[in-house]
């Protein structure tokens, strides 16, 4: 297995662990309507993929009718997640995504009638409990509740949704490289549909673009590297490395998303996790879902010997 292609995904879910905070900084504290945000990003990352695939010469690649099916759950994705971020504090929202490897594997049950692994339902369990630890007690210096919020009960709901949607692009990326499609083109083509959907809701949610004139220079900071290395840098690098290595070698890394959530949370939003029973829920999880996924990978590797 290369190296090359594992620290290339590894990339990806530093960056991907980076997305909710990011998202929910925007909006909480820049100020940034929600589908401005997919649509300023969208743009910037549009602008540079177009570059890319003319000097490839890969246009007539768009023309296939699958790599808009995955398109639309990226885009479906890409709404979702950041919508969610807006309610919910940043690590909940990354911790719901912590269940996608569980999804593919049900899906993939469902769908294409692959075995379920051992292990999963004990690993589900485990989750489960950890997450429920990490719901209880205050969550920050600001006050979160011991029951969920309205808002945040809505904010997960959502999370749900574009878990659901990430499970699915995850398992249909791997279907392009079976229609001789790049991954570059893949990726434009879901810029291009995301771009259109978010600009045809930004006008219909009437949001108010003239926030820029008031936005800080650390908000331009925060907005470029949302743009340039979170949904461009992650979605190029993350598509790479699926066609390269596949889903389960891929999700296999995924944990690592909740720690830098935790991270970058704490030090931006001030969403750390203060208790006890917190602090062991996420360890919980982490192990829980670093373990199952490095064993799916062993006996992923075992079979192709």
């Amino acid at each position: 297995m290369p190296m090359g292609w594992m620290f290339l995904a590894l990339l990806s879910h530093t960056a991907w662990g980076a997305y909710p905070v990011s998202a929910r900084y925007l909006q909480k504290i820049s100020g940034v309507p929600s589908m401005i945000i997919l649509v300023g990003s969208g743009a910037l990352s549009l602008i540079i993929m177009m570059l890319i695939l003319r000097r490839r010469r890969e246009y007539m690649m768009l023309r296939q009718p699958v790599i808009w099916g995955v398109a639309a759950f990226a885009m479906l994705r890409s709404i979702t997640n950041v919508l969610s971020v807006r309610y919910a504090p940043a690590v909940y929202v990354q911790l719901i995504n912590l269940l996608t490897p569980f999804l593919i594997v049900v899906l993939g049950k469902l769908l294409f009638k692959e075995t379920i692994p051992r292990y999963t339902i004990p690993a589900i369990i485990l989750s489960l409990l950890g997450s429920l630890a990490m719901f209880s007690g205050n969550m920050s210096n600001a006050g979160f509740s011991l029951a969920l919020k309205g808002d945040e009960w809505l904010g997960l709901g959502l999370a749900g949704i574009s878990t659901l949607t990430l499970a699915l692009y995850m398992l249909m990326v791997r279907v392009t490289s079976r229609h001789a499609v790049s991954s570059q083109a893949t990726f434009t083509a879901q810029l291009m549909l995301l771009l259109l959907s978010t600009a045809v809701l930004s006008f219909i949610f009437q949001e108010d673009w003239t926030f820029w004139q008031s936005m800080q220079p650390f908000d331009w900071f925060m907005f470029l590297f949302f743009s340039l290395i979170i949904m461009f840098g992650a979605n190029y690098t993350q598509i790479s490395a699926l066609r390269a290595l596949g889903a389960p070698q891929v999700s296999s890394m995924q944990a690592w998303r909740l720690v830098i959530a935790l991270l970058f949370g704490g030090m931006l939003l001030g969403e750390w996790l203060l208790q006890p029973l917190q602090i062991a829920g996420a360890v919980l999880v982490i192990m829980v879902v670093s373990l199952y996924l490095w064993r799916q990978y062993a006996d992923y590797r075992r079979g192709m010997l």
